[in-house]
């Protein structure tokens, strides 16, 4: 059987996976970076369309 090992790479092809689903649901870069990582943290893509963000949510995180 051949399967990837490196966990880096797992992450990496996780994310993908991830990106293709959210890419398209009218966000911005940043949001589909908090989205995407709150997908690969539950392990559910039912939370790419549940998590909602007030226009100024990644900025007021970043300066918090």
């Amino acid at each position: 059987m051949d399967y990837v090992k490196n966990p880096k790479a797992i992450e990496d092809k996780s994310m993908q996976i991830i990106y293709d689903y959210v890419k398209d649901l009218g966000l911005t870069d940043d949001e589909v970076r908090v989205v995407s990582r709150t997908v690969h943290a539950s392990g559910d893509v039912e939370y790419a369309q549940l998590v909602k963000m007030s226009p100024d949510a990644v900025q007021k995180g970043i300066e918090a």
